[in-house]
């Protein structure tokens, strides 16, 4: 029926929009950046559009008529087809560009895009290079499989090529997803562990709003050389008064007092300056905003906590957060763990069983087989629609939850940078196609769908086309949760940091601009930091109170707050009894 296809269309638009509003504020976005908002909704949607849509497809695979998700396989695999076209045409043409044009320091259309290009040389030469050596080494290696018998042959070795690359990709971010996620949730599970992590955060926050402040001095500075030594005449001045303008919507009083940096006065030089400018701009941001949500949230949860010896003050923490915070947090929490459990054994079970006789013992395999073989074919699609989506979350998850180089981070509170929202728009549309074939062969699907009549030549394919290596990888899953977990207990950033010296490198060949190395902080002190933040803003609410007995009872709670750590190495978060 047609009416399943509306409604899963409508699905993604709404999931893609909840994304967007969660994310980058897409209203504000659209006045200034509206392509962004564009592709961003566009590649989020076509990644939560095919999960959606295999289970339609299997269903229909049936020729079950009755069945509230059959529809005509033509116009699946039409839907397939465009599929396809638009991943392709945005992940290799339109992402790369649009994401590098949004970050440059250009002030002209042509010259941004002109810079972006520039830049991207790197990305489609390291692409092509690859193509070649892939080329290379097939046809030495399998010449004799005769795989480009005809023109759809290439497209069939494209396709490949695109959902082996998913496959991979997939694998990577479901694992460390799930990581990330368990992580998350075991250290902020309890009121007092979601303390002690608020205080965590809030230290991290100010350790790096400080070092992002000294940053954007010395890009002030710059700007300060070029104001100072730019006439009027000069037709850089109108970029420079650019500049100067939104250092001072930043703050006028430090402007002034900032020493002008000796430069040469080029357009590159003031372009360069103004990129750096305007990064330092949006962290400086990002950075004061988390400030203060961590701060308030951490003196929400003290209160709360000591809510019997200062009621007075208590009273002031909104009642949905006082709800949510002493008894919404415990329900939210177990189905997180729920949805953890529901992974482990619809999903990394299933991708660790997809051989042989392990079939016999793949739950998700058992349970469709015996869907299917008591004509339960519209339950068979619920069930795919749910794992599918279970595991589109946990790819995504991983986007939201680590931090690989500076320039890229999904934050929450709409606090995300163009730039990163695009990268992850484009990654996460590339997974899609990859989990259905995924999927597929996780249950042993043997019917004929639309989406294997797309990529029917897949078995002339050697080695990425062939089924030993599409259910080979994905047991590569419980290796990347290893490592995961591994990474965890290691300071991973300087790892990223030294590949993004050499990256610097590389750049530097290209037009002098680099990547900012992750500002690393450890998590003594943060935590330290933080519970030195948290009593002094509490000790200021103590203003508040008039009555002097209580007053002095809650001073005397707050100035006993210390961290230590204990035996395990976990941090507490102490106070003497009042």
């Amino acid at each position: 029926m047609w009416v399943s296809l509306v409604l899963i269309f409508i699905l993604a638009i709404c999931i893609s929009v909840f994304m967007l509003f969660r994310f980058i504020n897409p209203i504000q976005k659209l006045r200034k950046e509206w392509y962004v908002v564009v592709l961003a909704f566009v590649g989020w949607f076509l990644a939560f559009f095919v999960p959606l849509l295999l289970p339609i497809d299997l269903a229909s695979s049936f020729n079950y008529k009755d069945s509230f998700f059959y529809n005509n396989t033509t116009v699946l695999v039409i839907i397939w087809w465009v599929i396809y076209a638009v991943q392709f045409v945005l992940c290799y043409l339109v992402f790369p560009i649009v994401q590098t044009y949004t970050c440059v320091g250009d002030f002209t259309f042509l010259k941004k895009l002109k810079r972006s290009i520039k830049r991207n040389v790197i990305f489609y030469g390291i692409l092509i290079i690859l193509m070649i050596i892939f080329f290379v080494l097939y046809y030495v290696f399998f010449k004799g499989d005769n795989i480009f018998a005809s023109a759809s042959d290439y497209v069939s070795f494209g396709l490949v090529l695109s959902n082996a690359w998913g496959l991979i990709l997939a694998i990577l971010l479901m694992g460390n997803g799930i990581v990330l996620f368990s992580y998350n949730t075991i250290k902020t599970f309890t009121f007092e562990m979601n303390l002690k992590q608020t205080i965590c955060d809030l230290g991290q926050s100010a350790i790096r709003l400080q070092e992002q402040k000294m940053v954007i001095n010395d890009k002030m500075g710059v700007i300060c050389g070029f104001d100072k030594n730019v006439s009027p005449d000069d037709g850089l001045r109108r970029y420079v008064d650019q500049c100067v303008e939104d250092v001072r919507k930043c703050d006028t009083v430090i402007y002034e007092k900032v020493f002008p940096v000796d430069i040469k006065i080029t357009y590159d030089n003031l372009a360069m300056a103004n990129e750096a400018l305007q990064d330092s701009l949006r962290k400086t941001t990002r950075e004061q905003v988390l400030y203060d949500l961590a701060i308030k949230k951490a003196e929400r949860l003290f209160l709360i906590k000591n809510e019997k010896e200062m009621p007075q003050l208590t009273q002031k923490v909104p009642k949905v957060m006082y709800y949510y915070y002493k008894y919404g947090r415990y329900f939210t929490n177990c189905l997180k763990l729920v949805l953890i459990v529901l992974f482990w054994v619809f999903v990394l079970a299933p991708e660790e069983t997809m051989v042989g006789a392990m079939k016999a013992i793949n739950p998700l395999c058992q349970l469709s087989k015996h869907l299917i073989d008591n004509n339960l074919y519209t339950t068979f699609a619920l069930e795919a629609v749910c794992v599918l989506m279970m595991m589109t979350f946990f790819a995504f998850s991983s986007f939201v939850n680590i931090e690989m180089i500076s320039f890229f981070r999904i934050t929450d509170h709409q606090l995300s940078d163009s730039y990163s929202i695009l990268f992850a728009g484009n990654y996460l549309s590339r997974v899609g196609p990859a989990l259905a074939l995924n999927f597929i062969h996780m249950v042993n699907f043997t019917q004929s769908t639309a989406f294997l009549q797309v990529n029917g030549g897949m078995e002339n394919v050697p080695f990425f086309g062939r089924k030993s290596f599409n259910d080979l990888l994905p047991m590569c899953l419980f290796i990347v949760i290893v490592v995961s977990i591994l990474f965890l207990f290691i300071d991973y950033r300087k790892i990223f940091n030294i590949v993004v010296g050499v990256l610097n490198t590389i750049f530097h060949c290209v037009d002098g601009i680099g990547i900012d190395e992750i500002v690393y902080v450890s998590e003594d002190e943060a935590f330290e930091k933080g519970t030195i933040l948290v009593k002094k803003e509490l000790m200021e609410l103590s203003n508040d109170i008039d009555d002097k007995d209580l007053k002095r009872t809650y001073r005397k709670s707050v100035l006993l707050l210390k961290a230590s750590k204990s035996p395990e190495g976990y941090h507490e978060l102490e106070s003497e009894p009042i």
